[in-house]
């Protein structure tokens, strides 16, 4: 097997053709340092399928990975040629939007075997933390309402993306789901921004999965950003 091959096959999701998750965490790390040095931007969006195991268990799994695929399509063609779709979990997804003013100096350094199994490591111990958070109930509504209520700044173009991508999605034909497949597809999403919302790779994918529980909690269908009072 050719080396573009096997790199290929370490970055790659194989159904959806997306990055996978240990390229997105690799990159977020890379270009957040790179956000650093030239006062730039970086916005992490992260969203899963609403009812997505109601997909799987009423019409199969060829549904479910319909679901997927049309998911990523519609992802990558609501968002702009640099920024960087990937699907990190079964149906969970992130996007990493960064300042295109920012984009020519960058020069990320390659995904290796070795970078890739680090990556991996560090997904495996925030996966863990994210597992504990997901079975705690809701927070206390002054608690919630104080956090959503903060000041939050937050670059337009990534939720004007992120508005696209669900009118899109109302839009979307579901062939293998039959008549029902129309117009029912749905996510839940977090959304956060660097440098207001985390300095580091890891603050920033636990503030914007908190965002994303709290949408899920809030009836699903929405996303939320970081601080604001406001869901996408």
């Amino acid at each position: 097997m050719k080396i573009r091959e096997l790199e290929k096959l370490a970055t790659e999701d194989e159904l959806t053709g997306l990055k996978n998750r240990r390229y997105i965490w690799e990159f977020s790390r890379q270009i957040i340092e790179h956000a650093k040095k030239e006062n730039g931007r970086v916005t992490l969006l992260i969203f899963d399928i609403d009812n997505f195991k109601h997909y799987n268990d009423v019409y199969g799994h060829s549904a479910g990975d319909e679901v997927l695929e049309q998911a990523a399509v519609l992802m990558q063609r609501c968002c702009r040629s640099h920024d960087v779709v990937g699907r990190i979990g079964g149906d969970e997804f992130a996007v990493i939007f960064w300042d295109e003013a920012k984009r020519k100096p960058l020069q990320t350094k390659r995904l290796t075997a070795e970078s890739a199994e680090d990556a991996e490591k560090e997904i495996k111990n925030k996966s863990s933390a994210v597992s504990a958070n997901s079975a705690v109930k809701k927070l206390p509504l002054k608690e919630e309402t104080e956090r959503r209520s903060a000041a939050a700044e937050h670059p337009k173009e990534p939720i004007f993306i992120a508005k696209r991508f669900r009118t899109e999605l109302e839009k979307t034909e579901l062939g293998l789901l039959g008549p029902e497949g129309k117009g029912v597809l749905t996510i839940s999403g977090g959304l956060a921004s660097f440098p207001n919302d985390g300095s580091t790779i890891r603050q920033l994918f636990d503030q914007a999965d908190t965002a994303l529980l709290e949408a899920k909690r809030s009836g699903k269908n929405r996303i939320y950003l970081v601080g604001g009072n406001n869901s996408v």
